[in-house]
């Protein structure tokens, strides 16, 4: 008898491209799927659209949602879910005919907890601008916790991506996301999961379209200062998980602090290219103790040059001294690419 497969589809105002997606799923060469669809509140025809096809298709339960974001509602869709595997499709992607019908394969192949599933990145004209990298792994086997820590470090230095809907993933090892984080929820998803389960596969076969548009960079200007503290507290989180599974390593901590150190100067800098956000919210936030006991996990003589500088910058909390950061390397990445256009 095939495994059911349970697809989780959250949804928030994504009209433009939804119907393109549950076709997608619906057109499926693995037929014995349920799809849950969970509409987060949204203000367009994405209900509507919704309403029609869970009225035409009887695998499709539609639930709906009040504005409570992505996580919860991914957990509302996990505690509904009747399949032995479950996994997760965006609303405004679109997967290949083949897709949940490969990564089932690979799990009666390979018997894994988790199958990672490859994808193609493609702009708002459904043009590719890059492929995924499944890494050099296929299938590994972990006795123990400690075995976990290679590539639970390979996931830090981000070469194994953390997008959720590259995931089928066993239903029993399947833990709930923290509602309370915003942004940055699936990397903290990742390290738990990676923690609760035995082995994982990576298909190379590439069946998944992630789709950027112009929609979802808008969003990512709001609220930066509240991206820039689910960053902190996820950062503590894993370091807390870690610790508390016995996984420890000569500068994990530090390691892994100094790459979210990195994203966290990256957003401050966004602030002032989006130009959005109160400068003053961003002093208090740059002096607060959550930042200073976040620096603290950071051994500052592993830090290599470009580290260090962004390192000072934060510590500074020289609002001044960053936007001048920020002048200069926007100058710079305008002089390149001027260089380029002339050759």
């Amino acid at each position: 008898m095939k495994e059911l497969i349970s697809i989780i589809v959250p949804i928030y105002n994504a009209e433009k491209y939804l119907k393109r997606c549950l076709d997608s799923i619906l057109n499926q060469s693995y037929q014995n799927i349920e799809i849950i669809l969970i509409n987060d509140g949204s203000t367009d025809r994405c209900d509507e659209i919704c309403e029609q096809y869970s009225k035409q298709y009887s695998q499709i339960k539609y639930l709906k949602n009040s504005n409570q974001g992505v996580s919860e509602s991914r957990n509302i869709g996990i505690e509904i879910a009747s399949g032995s595997y479950i996994t997760f499709v965006d609303s405004d992607d679109y997967i290949e005919k083949d897709h949940i019908e490969t990564l089932v394969e690979d799990v009666y192949i390979y018997k894994s907890d988790v199958i990672v599933g490859n994808y193609r990145m493609k702009n708002e004209k459904n043009i590719n601008i890059a492929n995924g990298n499944n890494y050099n792994y296929k299938n590994i086997i972990f006795p123990n916790n400690e075995s976990k820590l290679k590539l639970l470090q390979e996931f830090n230095n981000g070469k194994v991506s953390c997008y959720v809907w590259r995931l089928l993933v066993k239903r029993e090892k399947l833990d709930k996301f923290d509602k309370n984080i915003k942004f940055w929820e699936d990397k903290l998803f990742y390290i738990k999961l990676l923690l609760n389960i035995n082995s994982i596969y990576f298909e190379k076969k590439i069946t998944y379209n992630y789709f950027r548009n112009n929609e979802s960079c808008t969003m990512k200007k709001s609220n930066v200062i509240g991206k820039i503290q689910d960053i902190i507290k996820v950062n503590n989180e894993i370091l807390e998980i870690l610790k508390c599974n016995g996984i420890t390593a000569q500068n994990l901590e530090s390691d892994i602090s100094k790459k979210n150190l990195e994203a966290i100067l990256y957003f401050i800098l966004k602030i002032y290219e989006y130009n959005v956000e109160d400068k003053h919210e961003l002093k208090l936030l740059l002096e607060s103790g959550e930042m200073k006991n976040f620096l603290l996990k950071i051994n500052k003589n592993t830090l290599n040059n470009s580290q260090k500088v962004k390192y000072f910058l934060i510590k500074s909390s020289n609002t001044f001294l960053i936007y001048l950061y920020y002048i200069v390397k926007a100058k710079c990445k305008n002089k390149i690419k001027e260089m380029i256009e002339k050759k």
